[in-house]
């Protein structure tokens, strides 16, 4: 029996079932390789790198297959895309020609005046559909582009405007910024001078957000593709630039059913774009511009969400 107020012996074996609480276990050495808690733990296998480097191999390898399947990939749906093109010709070369021949002129002299007082806009809207009906959905989008190239006799340079993803809105060029594909000195000045034949106000709507004026209605402008609702205030629509080439919200309310009426929408018009102009913040509608044309006025915001709204009393 143990004295009181002392500890009992340690029992036989103990140390040996127990060797963490074994006074006799040797110090940690951190020269070792093995941290304390894993002294008892076996030596687990190593990661060569070579191994390592394998594998990184084989993931280059697997990289460099998908960059393959991929490029194979695209070739063939722009084969698909050119034969989807042909099969949706209603109209023959002769046809298209024949019915642009009254609306641009086929060839230009290099010098002299302008052949022809500038396009209105509807008749771009004609343009671009008879291009739609040749099978040239890319060339349609860029109707004012496509008169230009014809005008100087180089239509099939559209191409390369394509190519590098410039639309009507990158009108107009300059020398220094007028891709190279259109060729030769007097072509390249005719080109330029021939510009104003197609400017549009509605450019500046979309890159400065000015009000501007339309002559003629706004909607040779813009595509309607859907209705998005309406109300008593009006009617919104899904529309698409014919310029930008970009999805629209588009909500109008048409002018003229009374005067008094007229002034209280300018009333509410002016009011709502003196508050837009105010708003700077990612998470609210910014605005972009106004326009007025003889049946309506209207101002265009952006929301967070990137969608313009153009806004029409």
């Amino acid at each position: 029996m143990a004295a009181e107020g002392s500890f009992a012996a340690t029992p036989p074996g103990f140390a040996e079932q127990n060797p963490r609480r074994s006074p006799s276990k040797q110090p940690y050495d951190s020269n070792q390789s093995q941290r304390p808690d894993d002294l008892d733990t076996p030596n687990l296998p190593r990661r060569e790198d070579s191994q390592c480097g394998g594998i990184v191999h084989q993931f280059a390898n697997n990289v460099s297959r998908t960059g393959q399947v991929m490029t194979a990939l695209g070739n063939k749906m722009n084969e698909l895309s050119n034969k989807v093109n042909q099969l949706s010709r209603t109209i023959s070369l002769s046809d298209l020609n024949q019915a642009l021949n009254p609306i641009i002129p086929p060839l230009v002299p290099k010098e002299g005046p302008p052949p022809r007082d500038p396009f209105r806009d509807a008749e771009f809207v004609r343009i671009s559909d008879l291009l739609k009906l040749y099978g040239k959905n890319e060339w349609s989008r860029r109707p004012r582009t496509f008169t230009l190239l014809r005008m100087i006799g180089s239509i099939d340079t559209i191409e390369a405007f394509i190519a590098e993803n410039l639309t009507d809105l990158s009108l107009p060029y300059t020398e220094r910024n007028l891709p190279k594909a259109v060729k030769g000195t007097q072509s390249r000045r005719r080109f330029l001078d021939l510009q104003s034949l197609v400017k549009t106000h509605a450019a500046d709507l979309e890159k400065e957000g000015r009000h501007i004026t339309f002559p003629q209605s706004a909607d040779n402008n813009f595509q309607s593709l859907r209705p998005l609702g309406g109300g008593g205030f009006g009617e919104v629509d899904h529309v698409w630039s014919r310029l930008g080439l970009r999805d629209f919200a588009r909500k109008r309310i048409a002018r003229g059913r009374n005067f008094r009426q007229d002034k209280i929408n300018i009333a509410n018009f002016t009011k709502e774009l003196e508050t837009l102009k105010l708003l700077k913040h990612r998470h609210l509608v910014q605005l972009i511009g106004s326009y007025t044309d003889p049946d309506y006025v209207g101002l265009s915001t952006r929301d967070k969400w990137k969608m313009i709204i153009f806004h029409l009393y």
